[in-house]
């Protein structure tokens, strides 16, 4: 099995909040909130955060562009 190098935190681009990506694919918070899996969310604490980079990948349609 090969070993990936890990990524540089500065190369997984910056964190949204829930709210940030309703407002990236106008969908209400909750929709977002409720599916934040989907999106590649994690909680921490009782708060969601998603990482831009695969938002933006969602949002152009690579959906199984995963690494």
């Amino acid at each position: 099995m090969e070993h990936q190098q890990p990524q540089s935190i500065s190369s997984l681009g910056p964190i949204l909040t829930a709210a940030e990506v309703a407002a990236i694919f106008r969908l209400d918070v909750r929709t977002v909130r409720k599916y934040y899996k989907t999106f590649g969310g994690v909680r921490i604490g009782h708060a969601l955060r998603f990482l831009e980079n695969r938002i933006v990948e969602i949002f152009n349609g690579n959906l199984y562009e995963q690494k």
